[in-house]
């Protein structure tokens, strides 16, 4: 899991030229979106639905236009499970939230499978 100081976020009030300087200095693909206050999230973007913004600079960029739902699981959670979830939605990340659905870290399908395959 990444811990929650490490996760490369995008805030909901971001504009298109601030999520596309931390989209090229990370060069991850998903990104997590926060609200204001840091402690919940709204829900992933994708790197790629930005292209769209980029092609028209007439079109009218707003982030909550693109957000794609959060997956989310708790601490708790077991790894089969959350592969299982995984599959299910097609989902290649979640966010770990403690009891009280505060963001404790992220963990990817890579996480998982990575965890799995040492145990074998």
């Amino acid at each position: 899991m990444i811990p929650r100081i490490k996760i490369i976020r995008l805030k909901i009030n971001y504009t298109l030229n601030q999520c596309l300087k931390k989209i090229i200095k990370s060069s991850h693909s998903r990104f997590p979106i926060i609200n204001y206050d840091n402690n919940y999230i709204n829900g992933f973007l994708m790197a790629k639905d930005l292209l769209q913004y980029i092609q028209n600079k007439n079109k009218i960029f707003s982030l909550k236009n693109l957000i794609r739902p959060p997956v989310i699981v708790p601490e708790s959670q077991s790894l089969n499970r959350i592969l299982k979830e995984f599959r299910l939605k097609r989902n290649h990340l979640a966010i770990v939230v403690d009891e009280f659905g505060i963001i404790t870290g992220l963990i990817t399908i890579e996480d998982v499978l990575e965890v799995i395959l040492k145990k074998l």
